[in-house]
């Protein structure tokens, strides 16, 4: 039997990532061996999750043996890896290689290499929920932090496009658009376009929390179960439900919510199903307005990293998952700039190259309008280096 499989438009709209080959395996104390045989995305894992910290203003070799979780959001399809052809029992390392390289491919090693590098103590998994899996992933995350499992919680979302073949059978089972446009919310919409990302948050409590951009309210989520339409479709009266769910049990008036960020893949069938729910559960008592956003609409849909770019999903298997978010009202007064600019500070600076330590100092000069004391405040912990034998460790250093 031969399969003839058209060709179509991958390219717009689509978010993409660039440079995935450079890492710096030194820094995080891994052997060339395991880098060499791992796909990248893992390591980008590392890379986002180590800024999230950093962002967050806590020096990440201060969580080191903490209770922090990782947990991981993405989604996999079945023999999409692959086994290596040139597997020869006569030449020798030849199975070796290929067990290694596949054995340190395995998806649960997404998180626990993140735990490995950091020496995190908390929970470490692998959430995947198809589309939904990076929000299934938070609400554990959040969970488990509710409950005293974790301290702290690393959430990540993940999705890389390295097999062409998935991308084409989607196409040919007609849900990605063979114009290669994701027209959310728009009459022309004709199915999504595959996109590319690596996300990562770092949790805390409020009270243990440095720098805050919001704060999770609530997060939920639930599944379809038996549908007469079939598993795959997905349920406007589930999602209704979560949502009823999500604001009743955590007391929101849901005419509080002032935007929504929607799942919205640009499908026929996806789009006005949450459309549907998000009326039903926030829309019947209000009297203004509720903006709807889709960022898929300009990067694409990330599947199994998409929660993290987006608030609300839904996966094909019918699990859907929800939050809801408060964002950190706290506004600049007059004395935001008043140490940096009446008072000369000494600023510390430590990086991995001159190149990076350069980058920091000519930010500092260069803004000024945006070195107020919250910045530096943020900026002496997370330089606050000690050496480590578990770190490649900071060797420039400026003042």
């Amino acid at each position: 039997m031969v399969i003839y499989l058209g060709i179509y438009d991958m390219s717009q709209r689509m978010g993409r990532i660039n440079n995935y080959q450079h890492f710096d395996k030194g820094f995080f104390g891994l052997m060339d061996q395991l880098v060499e045989s791992t796909k990248p995305e893992s390591f980008i894992l590392l890379e986002v999750s180590y800024e999230a910290i950093l962002d967050s203003g806590v020096n990440p070799q201060s969580l080191r043996g903490s209770n922090t979780g990782v947990y991981i959001g993405l989604t996999t399809y079945p023999h999409s890896d692959g086994y290596s052809p040139d597997v020869q029992p006569d030449v020798s390392g030849s199975i070796h290689n290929v067990i290694f390289k596949t054995v340190y491919n395995m998806k649960n090693l997404y998180a626990s290499r993140i735990s490995f590098a950091n020496d995190f103590k908390g929970p470490s998994l692998v959430v995947d929920t198809a589309c939904s899996s990076s929000l299934s992933a938070l609400t554990l995350a959040c969970n488990d932090i509710l409950l005293g499992k974790a301290d702290a919680a690393i959430v990540c979302g993940t999705h890389m496009l390295f097999e062409p073949l998935i991308s084409q059978y989607l196409y040919e089972f007609g849900v990605c658009s063979p114009r290669g446009v994701s027209a959310v919310f728009d009459e022309s919409a004709d199915g999504f376009v595959r996109s590319e990302a690596v996300v990562a948050v770092f949790l805390q409590r409020r009270q243990d929390s440095h720098r805050m951009y919001a704060q999770i309210v609530s997060s939920r989520m639930n599944v379809d179960g038996r549908k007469t339409v079939g598993m795959l479709y997905p349920s406007a009266d589930s999602q209704e439900q979560l949502m009823r769910e999500t604001y009743t049990l955590s007391n929101i008036d849901p005419k509080r919510l002032t935007y929504f960020e929607a799942h919205a893949t640009g499908t026929k069938v996806g789009d006005p199903q949450e459309v549907k729910a998000i009326y039903n559960a926030y829309c019947a008592t209000r009297t203004t307005p509720l903006p709807l956003g889709a960022v898929k609409s300009n990067i694409g849909h990330s599947e199994g990293s998409s929660g993290l770019a987006a608030v609300n999903n839904f996966g094909i298997g019918g699990t859907n998952a929800h939050v809801l978010l408060e964002p950190n009202y706290k506004v600049e007064t007059s004395n935001s700039f008043l140490i940096a600019e009446n008072i000369p500070r000494i600023v510390n600076i430590c990086g991995r190259t001159e190149e990076a330590v350069k980058y920091v100092m000519d930010f500092i000069q260069n803004n000024p309008k945006r070195v107020t004391n919250d910045f530096l405040a943020l900026l002496a912990p997370v330089m606050r280096f000690v050496p480590c034998i578990n770190s490649g460790g900071m060797p420039y250093r400026v003042n």
